[in-house]
């Protein structure tokens, strides 16, 4: 019961919910008496939420009638399903304190009603929130160009990792940069917060020149970083995820001749003692493949987008 109804509770409730877990406590919520808080104590008692308080049908039903009368969405429905788990129990020992009120639950009828409306209106929510989403990145200045990466964010299948800027411009126009892992596909490697890529970022070709931290998948003790290369150039482009437009830069097939993305081993046989390579059986022409973005939201977003 524990995932499923979790679901019924709006972003409010969630919140009251999470902080009583984290509490371990649901005294804030009994003095609160709000119709949010009544319908988190009517969850709390429907299931084993919190370590050390028991289930109780009984005072679900309760909580979950006072916050139906108090105007709270998916209460009705919850109030029955309390009702309907009392009246499956053996003792039929109504309490004078908590009273469940289960007279006056309502048919199934008009729970039917209810819940057709009230997912109108979840639905609803749910729309207004895509747009409000669409038209704060549509507000959100996207520059043509990169100048300093510093706070952007790299995105690839991979995983995510934050840019930012150890070395002011150079005379060049160029800057130092580090990548640290935000998310990442491979967690047993890549610890939050540490370094994943470092390098240089050219504004005047978008384009970043730096080397990353290599996994020798079978031979960890050669696990260590790479040699420099050039990636592909980056152009400002809306990507889709889901059914919302993304600004960010995408990487593209372009580069200047002098500063092609390099062939990639697949396949490579390394020596165990020294961890030289010895050969490589399979070469791989690189692809692009990673975008950047202004925020960590919409990096994560995409990733999760991108790595189904």
């Amino acid at each position: 019961m524990h995932a499923g109804t979790l679901k019924i509770l709006n972003t409010k409730q969630q919140a009251l919910y999470d902080q009583a877990v984290r509490q371990n406590s649901i005294d804030s919520l009994i003095k609160a008496k709000t119709k949010d808080s009544l319908m988190v104590l009517a969850l709390v008692y429907s299931s084993d939420h919190i370590k050390g308080l028991p289930r109780d049908y009984t005072k679900s039903a309760h909580y979950a009638y006072l916050a139906w009368k108090r105007g709270a969405e998916f209460a009705a429905m919850f109030h029955l399903s309390a009702c309907g788990s009392l009246n499956a129990q053996k003792s039929k020992t109504r309490s004078t304190v908590y009273p469940d009120y289960c007279e006056e639950a309502i048919s199934y009828e008009v729970m039917g009603e209810l819940l057709e409306r009230a997912q109108k209106a979840a639905n609803q929510r749910e729309l207004a929130a895509a747009k409000a989403r669409i038209r704060e990145r549509e507000r959100r200045e996207t520059p043509a160009t990169i100048t300093s990466p510093d706070g952007w964010y790299l995105v690839s299948v991979n995983g995510v990792s934050k840019m930012s800027v150890t070395l002011p411009a150079d005379q060049s126009g160029r800057y130092k940069f580090k990548a640290v892992t935000v998310e990442t596909a491979y967690p047993q490697y890549f610890k939050t917060g540490y370094d994943y890529e470092r390098g240089w970022w050219y504004p005047s070709t978008q384009q970043i020149y730096s080397y990353q931290y290599n996994i020798k998948r079978g031979n960890e003790h050669c696990n260590g970083w790479g040699d420099y290369h050039w990636g592909f150039q980056f152009k400002p482009e809306k990507v889709w995820v889901g059914v919302e437009l993304m600004p960010a830069f995408k990487a593209s097939w372009d580069y200047p001749r002098n500063r092609a993305p390099k062939r990639q081993c697949v396949t490579e046989t390394t020596d165990r003692n020294n961890c030289q390579v010895v050969r490589c059986a399979e070469w791989r022409d690189p692809e692009p493949h990673r975008y950047i973005v202004r925020s960590k939201e919409d990096a994560i977003e995409l990733y999760h987008s991108i790595s189904r």
